[in-house]
């Protein structure tokens, strides 16, 4: 497996971008056609968002889950130098204000290419601590997934041990630096119950529960690809609560709405590269 991997990176990263795009588009169709299970659990997710699930919006989601594993890969061969370069940042000055204040928690969702939004923030040498996925994956697939997450400034941790939030802790106070987290999916089974979309949903309370405890400010943040080849990352403003406003329970509250309400509001706007083949609802 793992030289049919390192082939794969060096094919990625060699191959004609322009070739890359059709390949991409018939790998794409062979398992929109393949994969009934998840062609329904697509049609469902734009139902809850109030959209009415078509052929080619479909197609979009499968489109770009499979131009982002060429992406992931080419990174790899490549670096994040040629991303970079074809990006527009949306909030440069949020971002500057992450490495020059205290730690923030930086929260994005599965929209567009966000295993690689913690390695584009450690590009502009930030520190960034994440976490991923290891107890329902196979270890060759969470080393890659690590792989491709990390650099020298990113640090991946495993999300089910039980050390994990401790070291998210002790870094946030003692870094500058941001510790990126997602919003949309309840892996630990220990998230609360909330609306998501208009529908009965359950949201993890991590990020909202360790910036109420901490009290520092929450941060929203996306990676998108724009066109073929081109990105668009964006950072919002420092989400502060009042010092003294209110207690532990309400500001977890004020944090998990505020997240809730943003993640909504993106997804919306990038509906076919929300890559939720399992969602947050509640049936």
């Amino acid at each position: 497996m793992a030289k049919k991997m390192k082939a794969a990176f060096w094919i990625c990263s060699k191959t004609d971008p322009l070739v890359i795009q059709f390949s991409v588009l018939a790998t794409a169709l062979v398992i929109m056609m393949f994969a009934r299970v998840k062609r329904r659990v697509i049609a469902d997710n734009f139902k809850s968002m109030g959209l009415k699930p078509q052929l080619k919006s479909t197609f979009r989601v499968f489109y770009n889950m499979v131009f982002n594993i060429v992406v992931f890969l080419r990174s790899l061969e490549k670096g994040m130098d040629e991303i970079a370069m074809r990006t527009s940042f949306v909030g440069i000055k949020n971002l500057k204000k992450i490495s020059t204040k205290k730690s923030v928690i930086m929260v994005t969702c599965h929209l567009g290419l966000w295993d690689l939004a913690a390695r584009y923030l450690g590009f502009f040498g930030i520190e960034v601590i994440a976490v991923a996925e290891y107890k329902n994956v196979s270890h060759f697939h969470y080393e890659l997934m690590k792989r491709v997450r990390s650099s020298s400034s990113v640090q991946i941790l495993p999300l089910e041990n039980d050390t994990t939030p401790i070291k998210l802790a002790k870094f946030a106070k003692r870094n500058k630096g941001a510790v990126a987290l997602v919003g949309d999916r309840d892996i630990s089974g220990t998230g609360k119950e909330t609306v998501f979309f208009g529908r009965k949903a359950r949201l993890p309370l991590g990020p909202s529960l360790l910036a109420a405890r901490l009290d520092i400010p929450v941060v929203i943040g996306y990676f998108v690809r724009s066109k073929a080849w081109n990105y668009r990352a964006y950072t919002s403003e420092p989400i502060y609560l009042p010092k003294g406003c209110c207690d532990m329970k309400k500001k977890t509250e004020m944090y998990f709405d505020g997240i809730k309400n943003a993640m909504e509001k993106i997804i919306a706007e990038y509906p076919d590269q929300w890559i939720m083949f399992h969602p947050p609802w509640i049936k």
